[in-house]
């Protein structure tokens, strides 16, 4: 069985700024507290945040327009 989830928020930010926070892994931490990150900005590349609570797998990276 898979599981998807799909959400949407409107920021006040650029999306190339959004877009790097949630493929770097140095400033994600330190946006979300200093928590253990591991992200790999490649489609197909492995993220964990969190320090590990959450996991996954980039399917479509187009920079600073889309990431799923």
């Amino acid at each position: 069985m898979n599981h998807f989830i799909h959400h949407e928020i409107d920021y006040d930010a650029t999306p190339s700024a959004i877009y790097d926070v949630l493929t770097d892994a140095s400033k994600f931490s330190t946006l979300t507290g200093g928590l253990p990150t591991e992200i790999n900005p490649e489609t197909g590349g492995a993220f964990s945040l969190f320090s590990g609570m959450i996991v996954g797998i980039n399917v479509e990276c187009s920079p600073g327009e889309r990431l799923v």
